[in-house]
């Protein structure tokens, strides 16, 4: 029923007019790209009362959602400094809410993290929010002539709250604030050195486009 009803919101403006093929595949091109479908084509049909209707028909993929993806990093700073890392995304739709994405991040390895995201569009507006939130540690090399001179060990933490607008299906604009924690310390190297210890606070305006 959602998924019905998403399609007759998105098409609604091609009932009743005469049809415009390639408006009708850019939307058909944003349905596909919602992860939802295998594939989503279109026909024309022919009633038994003479009129010509519209037939869109999204087929469902049969193994998702929810999407578990699967990723593996490996990073090298100098000639004997290597870390490893695995990563997985857990991704699912409609939940708490219709048209919402829920996404959960988990990293094992060199960089060690947790974070969550859930995406809200706001009724059948382009508007959406995305209140997000993470933990996790890093490990930062200062390097000096191909060697490592000091290694900070990096905890933070970091919650915030993006409000947007979706540019149409290939683009959007987010405006949040976010609140956060950073605790950085050495871990190799002289403990001389300074150390990072307490509160950030920011603000983000983001673009972003893709092609």
């Amino acid at each position: 029923g959602v998924d019905a009803q998403r399609m007759e919101n998105l098409l609604q403006k091609h009932m009743g007019r005469p049809l415009d093929v390639a408006a009708l595949e850019l939307d058909l091109t944003e349905l596909q790209g919602l992860d939802r479908y295998d594939t989503v084509a279109w026909r024309l049909s022919r009633g038994n009362d003479g009129q010509v209707a519209l037939v869109i028909r999204g087929r469902e993929k049969p193994y998702a959602p929810p999407f578990l993806m699967l990723g593996a990093n490996l990073q090298n700073t100098t000639s004997d400094s290597f870390g490893v890392s695995l990563t997985a995304r857990y991704l699912a739709f409609d939940l708490p809410l219709p048209g919402s994405e829920l996404r959960v991040d988990g990293t094992v390895g060199s960089n060690p993290a947790v974070g969550m995201e859930w995406y809200q569009p706001l009724g059948r507006t382009p508007l959406f929010f995305a209140p997000y939130a993470g933990v996790g540690r890093t490990t930062f090399n200062l390097v000096v002539d191909d060697a490592v001179v000091a290694s900070y060990r990096q905890t933070f933490l970091k919650a915030g709250l993006n409000v947007g607008v979706n540019l149409g299906a290939f683009s959007d604009v987010r405006l949040g604030a976010y609140l956060g924690r950073l605790d950085a310390n050495v871990a190799v190297g002289d403990p001389r050195l300074a150390a990072v210890d307490g509160k950030e606070t920011g603000a983000e305006l983001t673009w972003r486009l893709n092609t």
